[in-house]
């Protein structure tokens, strides 16, 4: 596939799927038809290759380097949201299969995790298997 003879019109995402994007309009309009689909698990996949293919350009053009994290800027909050649970849910099966107390792994999550009391016991909680107040 020769991309640069392809119609954008009809052939969009794959037009832009290469690593030598200006920076500038090209992005602009990139992250413009992304942003509607960013739910999209395909659309997501394609504009991760694309970001990564092109990360000299995105640099370059830091408005819109600034611009794309900020359509990213959801996922990322989840992401990570999603990665401090399975953290704390595998600290917290980790310590109870390895014998130590309710009242030890609380305080693991608040020195450790910098997490407040409340919410260090509200994942004791949930986490702990044989949980007992």
């Amino acid at each position: 596939i020769i991309i640069h003879e392809l119609s954008i019109e009809e052939y969009y995402w794959l037009y832009y799927l290469r690593n030598d994007l200006k920076a500038g309009v090209e992005i602009e309009d990139l992250a413009k038809h992304y942003f509607p689909n960013q739910n999209s698990k395909l659309y997501q996949a394609v504009m991760n290759v694309i970001v990564r293919g092109n990360k000299k350009e995105m640099e370059v053009d830091r408005h819109m380097c600034e611009a794309l994290y900020e359509l990213f800027e959801d996922k990322m909050e989840e992401r990570e949201k999603e990665w401090r649970e399975e953290t704390v849910r595998c600290l917290v099966e980790t310590c109870e299969e390895l014998g130590v107390s309710c009242k030890e792994t609380e305080k693991k999550l608040i020195d450790k995790l910098a997490l407040p009391k409340e919410m260090a016991e509200k994942y004791i909680q949930r986490y702990w298997k044989v949980y007992i107040k």
